[in-house]
């Protein structure tokens, strides 16, 4: 962990980049074909190391992939970062020094006789803990070894190292503290019931997480114990700690953030298997689509699930819903065709050569948007292609469709217009100075949202700008139209509505209310990260960011990080929360 950012590496091979503070996913990283064991971070670099038998480097901001490393013969199980110096220890009982900018090989360090299951480094002293049940120090430099320290009964999982105090926790319940210098035992820590998996230290504080489910603050001076956090409902495997802040990995699927001196649990991230990516409404029915792969039907009034489509083999991106038909684009490069009523599979249209994430539909007429840099458009009801849209020059995140109108928003900056009768380019907008994630049209208007952190407002008859609509202090991944309301929704966490006509933003109060066709309406405004807001002093709180919102009439529809619907009736101020 470094400053605001958290990594975790998972099981289904990739390494995630979060923000700490706000607990909001920055990055997936992907390029492992196996099990991501270890992960490392320090100033702008991650490492990873995985049962691939490579060790990675990373660029924490951009997610980019570096280096890969290879030249373990086995799994790698442990990796460790300090300036430009890699540590990496793998099942083949080896130990491999790398420099982290040239991806070079420095040193193989040989002693352990069986698998390295830990490794740490600080300055010029790496200590390594091994199914051998040692912990073994040794100079980076010249790569010799400096001390052996017995005293575990059991495998060493995890070691750690601050100035000249080793941490380790071990198979044997106990975490121990050395001396790196003289190799000596300082302190038994005891309290843990189970295997203790993984210890960090900084400065006075040394953490662990154990088998036993708790993470264990301690004292590294006295020995003393200082909190017990419980929390998880799974073995704690991965520990990490810098100032107040301790970051913990489970077998619960969870990553937990937690209050080094309270001893408080600061935030719960899920999303490896659970993340909600898209939901839409239409009448009575939800449909939400998930990274756990399923689109799923709910009843909007009583909040029953009605239908699980399985089919998809890869998470799904983007659900659309008219009368009978559901749509949904996902990550395999398939849209698929479903019926409400029945919640059968209709059709499975392929064409797209990469992952889709967006999907519409209107009078028939599905179209797709996909990371090929194309869209396209196809027939609901015989699943046949239509026209594929060829113009964009960069992934195409987000597409609209109202009759004849497609709309389409990409990586190139720019928003394109589209006959979908013909398929020719009509317009092509350009005033984005990042790449457009989301576009809606109404009638004449259309709307865009871009990481540029503006919303900007056009004509779909000319093209022309006609707003650019500035207040979000960072990207805008979400844009709605209903009437002359616009509503934008921003990694800033703050959801914004905008008069579509003047440009002017509605309502500068915690509780925005807007004027419609049927009266005062108090609209759902997202405050303070986890406050959903109704007016009349209603409202409700969920512990996760809200990632996807949609409206019709007086319902709204939004979906959260957990996986969690929230199903809103303005009107009559009720609320139901479907849990996916």
């Amino acid at each position: 962990m470094k400053d605001d950012t958290v990594v975790s590496g998972s099981g289904d091979g990739t390494v995630r980049v979060w923000n700490a503070t706000s607990g909001e996913e920055q990055h997936v990283l992907k390029g492992h074909s196996d099990l991501v064991y270890s992960v490392a971070v320090d100033g702008d670099r991650i490492v990873s190391g995985s049962d691939d038998k490579t060790v990675r480097i990373w660029n924490a901001t951009t997610g980019e992939q570096q280096h890969v490393l290879q030249g373990h013969s086995h799994r790698v199980n442990c990796v460790a970062i300090n300036g430009d110096t890699i540590v990496s220890g793998s099942l083949d009982n080896t130990v491999r020094v790398w420099n982290a900018t040239s991806g070079e090989e420095q040193h193989v360090l040989k002693g352990h006789f069986r698998g390295i299951l830990s490794v740490a480094i600080e300055g010029e002293t790496i200590a390594l803990g091994s199914r051998d049940g040692t912990v073994r120090i040794w100079d980076t430099t010249s790569g010799e070894e400096q001390h052996v320290l017995k005293g575990h009964s059991g495998v060493v999982w995890s070691v750690a190292i601050a100035g000249d105090t080793v941490v380790s926790g071990s198979y044997d319940g106990t975490v121990r503290i050395w001396n790196a210098t003289l190799g000596e035992e300082q302190h038994v820590l005891k309290g843990h019931s189970g295997i203790v998996w993984s210890v960090a230290i900084e400065g006075e504080t040394v953490v662990s997480g154990s088998y036993d489910g708790t993470v264990r603050i301690w004292n590294a001076t006295s020995g003393e114990e200082q909190h017990v956090l419980k929390g998880h409902s799974e073995a704690v495997s991965s520990v990490a700690i810098q100032g107040d802040l301790v970051v913990s990995g489970s077998g619960d699927d969870t990553v937990r953030i937690w209050n080094a001196t309270l001893g408080e649990k600061q935030h719960v991230l899920e999303g490896h298997s659970l993340r909600t990516y898209s939901v839409a409404i239409e009448g009575d029915v939800v449909v939400s689509g998930s990274e756990d792969k399923t689109v799923r039907i709910w009843d909007a009034t009583s909040g029953e699930e009605q239908h699980v489509l399985k089919g998809h083999s890869d998470w799904v991106r983007s659900v659309a819903i008219e009368g009978d038909t559901v749509a949904s684009g996902s990550e395999d490069r398939t849209v698929r065709i479903w019926n409400v009523t029945s919640g059968e599979q209709q059709h499975v249209l392929e064409g797209h050569t990469r992952a889709i994430h967006s999907v519409a539909i209107e009078g028939g007429a599905i179209a797709s948007a996909s990371d090929d840099h194309t869209v396209r458009i196809w027939d609901a009801s015989s699943g046949e292609e239509q026209q594929v849209l060829k113009g964009h020059s960069d992934w195409v995140r987000s597409v609209a469709i109202e009759g004849d109108t497609i709309v389409s928003g990409s990586g190139d900056c720019t928003v394109r217009i589209w006959d979908a009768t013909s398929g020719e380019e009509q317009h092509v907008l350009e005033g984005h100075s990042g790449p457009v994630l989301s576009v809606a049209i109404e009638g004449d208007t259309i709307v865009s949202g871009s990481r540029d952190g503006t919303v900007r407002i056009w004509s779909a008859t000319t093209g022309e700008e006609q707003h650019v609509l500035e207040g979000h202090s960072d990207w805008v991944t979400s844009v709605a139209i209903e009437d002359d309301t616009v509503l934008s929704w921003s990694l800033d966490r703050t959801t914004r509505f905008w008069n579509a006509r003047t440009g002017e933003e509605l309502g500068a109060d915690e509780e925005t209310e807007v004027l419609t066709s049927s009266g005062i309406c108090t609209l759902v405004n997202v405050q303070n990260e986890t406050h959903v807001g109704l007016g009349l002093g209603t409202g409700f709180t969920t512990d996760h960011p809200i990632s996807s919102t949609v409206r019709q009439g007086n319902v709204y529809v939004l979906s959260d990080l957990s996986g969690l619907v929230h199903i809103l009736h303005v009107e009559g101020l009720e609320s139901e929360t479907l849990s996916l």
